[in-house]
């Protein structure tokens, strides 16, 4: 996919962003500074963004309110990454400069607000260790520190590229520390479950009576984001999704509780700090037969969902893994039109075109996945649309204001041919609700 944008303000905000010593201002100013297309040259997540809040929120958001949100998911992903990181390595210069631990003590608190620090101690208590139910929302990154700040021993196991660089960041920590940054790191153990990855050292933690934090939206295991195995449809925005439910079917193995948790940040500020907020407990059942579990399996995995839902619908934005949504959501099928009404499709075209009128891509249906408008996604089936060689400026006219009209046609057409072909797709794309009179 080709980026045709390459503003100084990009190059300013990456070079920004490759420096964790950078100061804080100076970063969110030139977050903040980035346009739309600015922000299109960080990959695909804004498309991706967009396609999903399109498909869960376009109901009730207006296009530009999406794009809006899709903006600013991308600043906040990119910002919140940074900033994780940079407190890491100001918490390092900070403990070179004063050992005493008073300091620092508060350093997470400050950070992540709240949390029952006493249920998560009680539902301990049971010896069974616990599981602890995270999404990549908000302030996520903070919550194995915060855990580990508060004294729990937390395994937490994380796709491959987040656990090399969560990794990276304990390890400097173990390193250049002897005191309590020291002591938060040796407190969290990270497991990569894309990589070589065995089932013991997650259940050995929870023997120890450990917490075994996972991101349940990471959606990947053992045969990585895309295999089959231990799978759960579930509701979500009034679609549904198949999602990997690997944390109830632990918790129904192990008998350990699971417990919801997520992290919303208060305000859109360089300054904003969040909330850790605890949902509802989950106690496997003790004794019970296959059928009892696996009902247990899918009634918690559907929560895990609904209590994600909920947070979402407030702060949208705040859900980094929406850029993925497309990748478990179950698409609707695709209705081929019959040949005799595809017959008739195509009289209608040319009757609309002959007097005066046109057609435009449907904007409640059609979202685009590139810069050059050439490459569009249907928010139902997620069938993708390029454009062809045979008519490449066909999608950008359809996307047009004035859309594509009789004269566009007279304009474009080689032959009787090409105009034969041109009107056969066009009654394709109708069929489908692709395309709309205009």
């Amino acid at each position: 996919m080709s980026m045709t944008v390459n503003s100084d303000r990009y190059r300013k905000a990456l070079a920004c962003l490759e420096d964790f010593k950078s100061p804080r201002s100076l970063v969110w100013d030139c977050l903040h500074r980035l346009t739309q297309e600015d922000l299109q040259c960080f990959g695909m997540d804004f498309y991706f963004y967009r396609l999903n809040f399109f498909s869960l929120l376009g109901k009730y958001r207006s296009l530009a309110e999406i794009n809006d949100l899709s903006g600013a998911a991308v600043r906040g992903r990119l910002w919140e990454g940074w900033s994780t990181y940079s407190s890491g390595a100001s918490m390092l210069d900070q403990e070179r400069q004063d050992h005493s631990l008073r300091q620092h003590e508060n350093v997470f608190d400050q950070q992540l607000h709240g949390g029952d620090v006493q249920r998560i101690r009680e539902l301990l208590k049971h010896g069974r260790g616990l599981i602890l139910c995270a999404h990549h929302f908000g302030l996520y990154r903070y919550l194995p520190l915060w855990l580990a700040s508060k004294g729990f021993r937390v395994c937490t196991p994380l796709d491959q590229t987040s656990f090399e660089q969560s990794e990276s960041g304990l390890r400097q920590m173990r390193t250049s520390s002897t005191g309590w940054a020291r002591s938060i790191a040796d407190n969290i153990t990270l497991l990569d479950v894309e990589g070589n990855f065995s089932l013991k050292p997650l259940l050995r933690s929870l023997r120890d009576n450990q917490i075994v934090l996972i991101y349940v939206d990471g959606n990947t295991g053992a045969d990585g984001p895309f295999g089959e195995s231990a799978k759960s449809i579930v509701q979500f925005g009034g679609l549904k999704a198949q999602v990997k439910n690997g944390p109830a079917r632990i918790s129904a193995m192990s008998k350990a509780p699971l417990l919801e948790i997520i992290a919303p940040r208060r305000g859109q500020s360089q300054e904003s700090s969040g909330d850790v907020c605890l949902g509802e407990t989950f106690l496997p059942p003790c004794q019970a037969d296959r059928r009892d579990r696996e009902e247990f399996v899918e009634q918690c995995t559907q929560h895990l969902y609904t209590f994600l839902e909920q947070h979402f619908a407030v702060n949208p934005e705040q859900w980094e893994s929406c850029r993925l949504f497309h990748r478990w959501r179950l698409p609707k099928d695709a209705v081929p039109l019959p040949e005799s009404d595809r017959t008739t499709q195509k009289l209608v075209i040319r009757d609309i075109l002959s007097r005066g009128q046109g057609f435009r891509l449907n904007v409640n249906l059609m979202v685009s996945l590139s810069m050059e408008r050439d490459t569009w996604i249907d928010v139902d089936t997620l069938r993708i649309y390029r454009q062809s060689s045979y008519f490449p400026a066909l999608f950008r006219v359809l996307s047009s204001d004035e859309g594509l009209r009789a004269k566009w046609i007279g304009q474009q057409a080689q032959d009787s041919t090409w105009e034969g072909a041109l009107i056969e797709t066009l009654a394709q794309l109708v069929s489908q609700n692709i395309v709309v009179a205009a």
